[in-house]
């Protein structure tokens, strides 16, 4: 049995920092190494999320409003110097609490719930 948090941390986190990353570089005109300080993360790291890697998951995370609301959110503050790394980590659980509480975590994963996953967040 799994917890939503190793799957959050396992495909979710990438795809929504490749999000926030393509947004820091196409409409704040950040570098790569910027960036990488920003999220707390390496150039290499903010590379693999501008490729397209994780194509497809992050696609289906853009379609949800709720993470693009997060995301462009969490670029804004981030590309004015208002939330840090360790804050941006923060918020992205509450964007994993926000979509689990809608209904819509599992399926942006492509997961069926149920089959004995536990699907509430916890936090450690």
């Amino acid at each position: 049995m799994r917890p939503a948090c190793e799957y959050s941390v396992k495909y979710l986190l990438p795809a929504f920092r490749s999000s926030v990353a393509r947004r820091l570089v196409d409409h704040y005109g950040l570098t790569q190494q910027e960036v990488a300080q920003l999220l707390g993360t390496t150039q290499a790291a903010v590379s693999h999320y501008l490729g397209d890697r994780r194509a497809k998951l992050v696609a289906a995370c853009e379609k949800s409003r709720i993470v693009n609301d997060f995301a462009k959110e969490a670029a804004a503050k981030l590309a004015a110097r208002q939330m840090n790394a360790n804050e941006a980590n923060e918020f992205f659980c509450e964007l994993c609490n926000k979509l689990q509480e809608s209904g819509v975590f599992w399926s942006i994963l492509g997961i069926r719930n149920g089959n004995g996953l536990v699907t509430k967040h916890s936090r450690f």
